[in-house]
């Protein structure tokens, strides 16, 4: 491979590597670049914020919260701003919490543990049920996120059987048409 200075001069950081030979007697090269600046990361809302007892009330005082001067577009945009920037936070946080999540798994197995020695009162029945409640709703944003994920990697991707399906759909097109009345 050939390269110049003025190459090296706009892309400093490149390796070439070779891949194996297959039946050719050429060896296929890849050139990368070293720095991979792929801009910012685009923001992605997650329908299941929509179903969390918090994000409604966060919401809403986030959104009071901001004061941007301008014209009504501009305000908007700055708003949106802000919040994605409060939104992704409150997502690690509050949203994506592991350790309270964890904590009410355990609590669970604790009080599985008293019922099957001496039974559960009734204040620690209620206690499980509220629990196993919130882990069922956590369960199902999950699923919903998962569902979300999954429909816009499709979208991303396309099913493998895509052009199979489509290569049919047109066929029957092409031969469903009336072309003419002779």
């Amino acid at each position: 491979m050939l390269v110049n200075t003025e190459c090296l001069k706009q892309w400093p950081n490149q390796t070439l590597k070779g891949l194996r030979r297959s039946i050719s007697d050429h060896v296929p090269l890849v050139l990368q670049s070293g720095i991979k600046d792929w801009g910012p990361r685009p923001f992605r809302f997650i329908n299941s914020w929509l179903e969390h007892p918090q994000f409604k009330e966060f919401f809403q005082e986030k959104w009071k919260e901001y004061n941007i001067e301008g014209w009504a577009a501009y305000r908007l945009k700055g708003k949106l701003k802000l919040l994605k920037k409060d939104i992704r936070e409150w997502n690690k946080v509050v949203f994506g919490d592991i350790d309270y999540i964890d904590t009410k798994k355990k609590g669970i197995e604790v009080l599985d543990r008293i019922d099957d020695v001496m039974g559960l009162e009734e204040e620690e029945i209620i206690q499980r049920t509220k629990s196993t409640a919130e882990l069922i709703r956590f369960g199902q944003r999950k699923e919903k996120l998962l569902a979300q994920k999954a429909k816009a990697r499709w979208l991303r991707d396309r099913d493998v059987n895509s052009s199979y399906f489509d290569g049919w759909i047109n066929r029957n097109i092409k031969f469903n048409m009336i072309e003419g009345l002779f």
